[in-house]
């Protein structure tokens, strides 16, 4: 019956969107928790190391901060350094 048909879709959207929120909600509070214990700056007193390492495109000791030495590759491409 058509009724039924309708039924069936608007379960599967309602089950979408049920998914989707539950994913965002997810993500946001993933998010939050990250940001509340987000480093204010790279940790340690490798200032020395880092700008070598952005010079020499070589990788820092672990954990390597490679966020940091790609960019500072980049920039120091981009400005000369």
């Amino acid at each position: 019956t058509p009724s039924a048909t309708v039924r069936k879709i608007n379960t599967a959207e309602q089950m979408r969107v049920d998914t989707l929120a539950g994913a965002c909600l997810i993500f946001t509070g993933t998010l939050l928790v990250y940001a509340s214990t987000l480093h204010a700056s790279a940790a340690g007193g490798d200032a020395s190391e880092f700008a070598f390492v952005a010079c020499d495109r070589s990788i820092a000791h672990p954990p390597g901060y490679p966020t940091f030495t790609m960019l500072a590759s980049v920039g120091t491409e981009l400005f000369g350094g």
